[in-house]
């Protein structure tokens, strides 16, 4: 069952990163999670693909592929305050550019 957005934001601090996320990577049920919880599971499907070769190729590789569909990514970053270095969760919408 998914939490509402309270209680996701009592739990964790929001961190919005355009471009590279870095190595501490969720898993895709984390994303399609929290996709879910802030109202983009329409679009997180189809951009977990896109974020995955963000991933993949530490950005250049993306932003080439992102500009020839005409999408941007964004990604939102799940801390857990207990341990600020450890990647919680993130959801990832597609929006047009």
């Amino acid at each position: 069952m998914l939490k509402s957005d309270s209680h996701v934001a009592q739990e964790v601090s929001k961190q919005v990163v355009w471009g590279q996320v870095g190595q501490l990577v969720p898993s895709s049920l984390e994303l399609l999670e929290l996709g879910a919880v802030h109202h983009h599971a329409d679009t997180v499907v189809g951009a977990l693909r896109l974020l995955e070769v963000l991933l993949r190729s530490g950005g250049a590789a993306a932003d080439g592929v992102l500009e020839q569909q005409g999408m941007r990514l964004m990604v939102q970053v799940f801390t857990s305050p207990a341990n600020d270095s450890r990647v919680a969760g993130a959801a990832a919408a597609a929006v047009s550019l």
